[in-house]
């Protein structure tokens, strides 16, 4: 049966039975109602998500979340199913429409603000939500749902460990294997952007435990792993802490997948769009380069200012300060108080934000107090010992301090933790087996760091690192192949020797370190500078 729904200045014909605006405006929230106007005015036209959090959110820090609940709640009142619709259609990546057939009459006003106490705390809500959902008990036989049970209840802690991810339990949604039930739907009408599901099966003496992490707004798998277990009943916690800690790293870590997914997203948008928490996306992928590194600082600078109680962006902006320290990029003076100055900041809004405990200590070490930045560090990691940046970036401090041994463990599970280590995660653990005199082992380690590296423009940051395969192969013995690693990057940085010196100092390398490195340039053709600060 159609009927005409009514929305101000629109008319849409719907399937459903009459219902007035009158109706409407009794059952959906202002803000929902917003969302219809606004696409409506817009008849035809691919709205994107980004436009429609600056009109409908103006000054507010919300992440895209928040739309994606108000279209779930829109196309529920309208029936609409958003596989096939007939009203607000999705356009992958790019954003909504509608389509539904319709007469335009003269508009008389924008979409409505709303200032109600829903919207103030939909705007304080977390930049990324992930639902998770009930695992999966597949075993046979003997029942293990103490282990599956506990496992949801490990990944929901370890995920939210992380400062700038907020997590839907299992306890808010219907299990897996519910009839009826679309978890997409689901999701989207609670506001999470991503969705977890897991399952456990068993075979003999053996477990596996799979898991997959959708987008809920383009409905794709953008994550999935499967871990496998020797099954007893006295190891159910370690295979639980060790399926929480893989999860937290390969999703919700700084170089996780929603990181990635949020870091494209921000690099997308024209600089006039970028928000606070893009912002904060930014800053987590510069990866030294000045270009990029100025971007962050300068939008984090911006967020700060719009956003004085950000917690996350003044942590971040100090760790662009550190960076100017670290990278040499855009150095201004007094990089590293500047960048305490901001973790501080972040630390009195958020006393458990972990970048910002991580910047102090790299503070401290760079200021040459080792006490300090063992506390600062130890403090970072107990709030949060599955991540693997936070692993990766002590375990380098403390190599490059000599302290191998006390460093080696952290370096190595912080690469066993993803599947795809960054370069400074490989970097790291190479130098440790460097420091070890395991030359073998550090070769083999960093060539997997020259296997993705484009020869014909080898960065700042790759040729620090890579200088443990041209030093390690040279002390294995094997002088040529050195040679020929070292001039791939001379090729794009002539002046290598010049910088690789003051670079090991900056970082903090003991005299041990420095002088073999040094040894296993020279051994390969290259004599290295004055092993001083630049």
């Amino acid at each position: 049966m159609s009927a005409e729904f009514q929305f101000g200045d629109w008319t849409i014909e719907t399937s459903l039975n009459r219902i007035t605006r009158a109706d409407c405006e009794q059952h959906l929230e202002p803000k929902t109602m917003a969302v219809l106007v606004f696409l409506l005015n817009r008849h035809g036209e691919v709205v994107s998500v980004d436009e429609m959090l600056d009109r409908l959110w103006t000054g507010r820090i919300v992440g895209p979340n928040a739309l994606h609940r108000h279209i779930a709640l829109l196309r529920r009142a309208l029936g609409d199913d958003p596989s096939t619709p007939s009203y607000i259609e999705t356009i992958t990546k790019r954003g909504y429409r509608t389509i539904a057939s319709m007469i335009r009459l003269p508009p008389h006003g924008a979409a409505p603000s709303d200032d109600s106490q829903h919207d103030r705390q939909e705007a304080d809500s977390w930049g990324t939500r992930i639902a998770v959902s009930p695992f999966l008990d597949r075993t046979t036989g003997k029942s293990h749902h103490h282990l599956v049970d506990g496992m949801a209840e490990e990944v929901v802690a370890g995920l939210a460990s992380f400062s700038d991810i907020g997590v839907i339990p299992p306890s808010a949604l219907p299990r897996g294997d519910a009839s009826g039930w679309d978890p997409l739907d689901t999701c989207a009408a609670v506001g999470a952007d991503f969705f977890l599901e897991g399952s456990v099966s068993d075979s003999a003496s053996r477990v596996r435990v799979s898991l997959r992490l959708t987008d809920v707004a383009n409905r794709e798998v953008i994550w999935s792993r499967s871990f496998d277990y020797v099954l007893s009943a006295s190891s159910y916690f370690d295979i639980q802490d060790d399926v929480k800690a893989r999860v937290s790293a390969g999703i919700a870590d700084s170089f996780g997948v929603v990181s990635s997914k949020a870091y494209e997203r921000a690099r997308t948008k024209p600089t006039s769009a970028i928000a606070a928490d893009d912002a904060v996306m930014l800053a987590k992928g510069h990866e030294g380069n000045p270009k990029l590194h100025r971007e962050a600082r300068e939008g984090l600078e911006k967020a700060v200012e719009q956003h004085p109680d950000f917690a996350n962006a003044w942590a971040w902006l100090g760790a662009m300060y550190r960076d100017e320290f670290v990278f040499w990029a855009n150095e201004r003076p007094n990089p590293l108080e500047r960048a305490e100055s901001a973790a501080q900041r972040a630390l009195k809004l958020d006393a458990s934000n972990q970048e910002a405990l991580l910047v102090l200590a790299d503070v401290r070490f760079y200021q040459g107090d080792l006490a300090a930045f063992r506390q600062a560090s130890e403090r970072a990691m107990s709030l949060n010992p599955s991540s693997p940046d936070l692993l990766s970036v002590v375990a380098s401090h403390l190599i490059h301090a000599g302290y191998y041994e006390e460093g080696k463990p952290l370096a190595q599970r912080a690469v066993d933790l993803l599947a795809q280590p960054t370069l400074h995660m490989l970097g790291t653990l190479s130098v440790c087996h460097y420091g070890l005199g395991d030359y073998a082992a550090a070769a083999r380690v960093i060539r997997q760091v020259w296997a993705g590296v484009d020869r014909n423009r080898i960065s700042g940051m790759q040729a620090y690192y890579l200088t443990l395969l041209v030093a390690a192969t040279a002390k294995l013995g094997r002088e040529d192949e050195a040679g020929q690693y070292l001039q791939w990057i001379l090729k794009s940085i002539p002046n290598y020797a010049q910088i690789m010196g003051p670079s090991w100092h900056r970082q903090g390398a003991c005299e041990d370190l420095r002088e073999r490195l040094a040894e296993g340039l020279a051994a390969a053709g290259l004599r290295i500078g004055e092993l001083t600060n630049r």
